[in-house]
């Protein structure tokens, strides 16, 4: 498993995240696990302007069997404060 840094700008009307953990095997990718992430977990529990909060979600696999743990560090910002910045909240 490795780390991913994402830095995400979400429009105020998405109310989801969804998250799928695929391999590559010789005929294509296979998806093995995915989550939906609700979009007001990630933001509600970061009121505070660059804090940094630990979350984490449950995986399932294509059948919604539970196969795992996704584990989110989440620092929400203002994307007024980049350069090309309309005022969307920042993951």
């Amino acid at each position: 498993m490795g780390y991913q840094k994402l830095n995400l700008e979400l429009p105020t009307h998405v109310d989801s995240m969804f998250v799928e953990i695929k391999v590559t095997k010789l005929f294509g990718d296979v998806m093995v696990s995915k989550a939906e992430i609700p979009v007001s977990d990630l933001i509600n529990d970061n009121k505070q302007e660059n804090k940094v909060n630990l979350l984490s979600f449950l995986l399932t696999n294509s059948n919604g069997k539970r196969n795992g743990v996704i584990n989110f560090a989440v620092r929400v910002g203002d994307s007024r404060r980049r350069s090309h910045g309309n005022g969307q909240p920042t993951l």
